[in-house]
């Protein structure tokens, strides 16, 4: 069928550990479950979701690897203490990781390459850790040309299924390196729930090359509740577009300490953001061809608390380089 995967179960799971797998050539998703104790580690993953094959979204945006919801259970719907560690994904014709409807997660030093449309998607999600992960996008689909999202956060609308919602919420978005259309990213879909909006969002030390703006946390619908305590901290962004804070709710966003490469500072800069010309950024083909940048980016003061860089070196405790990696 269109949704064949390489591995499923019919129900909810509780500790299961898939490790050192070599899955690949999946027509639909690869493998994804909900229950509870969910752990992908060490496994390689190729060639999935080809369903999308052909350059268009011919079975929707199916995830390579990650959770889904329990339609058993509407009201209470969420896979939870989800680990996503140190895989190797690559090809994958839809979203490389996603936690959809998935709650105490930790997504950590994988490497995404030539995702179709998302490399890392939370839907859903809450109190989830993204961090030391690289991910490098490619074009999209025919009708939307460009390289997709390495990460983004969103809200889709689940009411065929009856499900609950809740806001996506409480991310940690530290220490990885990016290439595609924005660094991180809002999406939603209209819908009657008051809970489709995101909230508290940390984005430090990140390392971003976007072909437009890095930081899209945009507007929630009208009527939704406003995000706070939205951090965007210390992080190295060379970017297409500038990046901006929805007017509407401005005062959300703590800005501060970030690099802004080859640009003037954008909208969204903090008052101890700069300003840095004539820095050489290469798209990264893997994390390393960033690594340099740790020489011109320079060092912020605290405000961050992330102890070791991209390769788990120890962060300097005074004055932290700025981005994904020390020097």
């Amino acid at each position: 069928s269109n949704y064949a995967m390489a591995i499923s179960a019919n129900g909810p799971v509780k500790n299961l550990r898939i490790r050192g797998c070599h899955l690949h050539h999946s027509n639909g998703p690869v493998a994804r479950f909900t229950g509870d104790g969910i752990v992908f580690e060490a496994n390689d993953i190729h060639d999935g979701v080809l369903v999308n094959s052909s350059n268009q979204p011919n079975g929707g945006w199916p995830t390579c690897i990650g959770t889904v919801p329990d339609q058993a259970k509407p009201m209470s719907p969420w896979a939870q203490n989800v680990v996503v560690r140190n895989n190797h994904i690559r090809d994958c014709w839809g979203e490389g990781i996603a936690l959809f409807y998935g709650t105490k997660g930790v997504v950590e030093g994988n490497v995404i390459e030539r995702s179709w449309n998302v490399g890392i998607y939370m839907d859903n999600a809450s109190d989830v850790v993204v961090t030391r992960n690289f991910i490098h996008m490619v074009d999209g689909y025919a009708k939307n040309p460009g390289p997709g999202s390495p990460i983004l956060v969103g809200m889709e609308s689940y009411e065929m299924w009856g499900l609950a919602y809740q806001p996506t919420k409480h991310l940690t978005i530290t220490n990885n390196v990016t290439y595609g259309r924005s660094g991180i990213a809002w999406f939603y879909q209209q819908n009657p729930s008051p809970n489709i909006y995101y909230d508290d969002i940390t984005v430090a030390h990140n390392t971003f090359v976007a072909d437009g703006a890095a930081i899209r946390l945009g507007a929630v619908e009208a009527g939704k509740p406003e995000p706070t305590n939205i951090v965007v901290r210390n992080n190295a962004i060379a970017e297409g577009a500038p990046s901006a804070a929805p007017a509407a709710f401005a005062d959300a966003f703590h800005v501060g300490g970030n690099a802004w490469l080859n640009a003037a500072l954008p909208a969204i800069a903090g008052q101890d953001d700069v300003s840095i010309a004539g820095v050489a950024v290469a798209v990264p083909m893997i994390a390393m061809d960033l690594q340099p940048l740790a020489a011109a980016v320079g060092s912020a003061a605290m405000g961050a608390d992330v102890p070791i860089d991209h390769v788990c070196a120890p962060r300097s405790p005074t004055s932290p380089t700025r981005g994904a990696f020390e020097p």
